[in-house]
């Protein structure tokens, strides 16, 4: 699966894309600052929001898997 433009999530994948780091640590607020808009409220009340689910309906791991960091 791929990240496509338009996706509210393809703001953080662009971020991480370019980064040029091994590990990148970012804050819900600067998160919602990259994408626009607010995280669902499940990115702060459940861990495994942040897994890396291969799932389509997953577009947030979509946008760091595509970015191609280290899990």
């Amino acid at each position: 699966m791929s990240m496509k433009p338009g996706s509210k999530y393809y703001p953080l994948f662009e971020h991480l894309q370019h980064c040029n780091q091994e590990a990148v640590t970012l804050t819900f607020t600067e998160i919602e600052a990259l994408m626009g808009c607010s995280l669902p409220d499940s990115a702060r009340k459940k861990k495994n929001w942040w897994s890396n689910r291969d799932s389509p309906s997953a577009l947030q791991a979509i946008a760091w898997i595509s970015a191609g960091l280290p899990s």
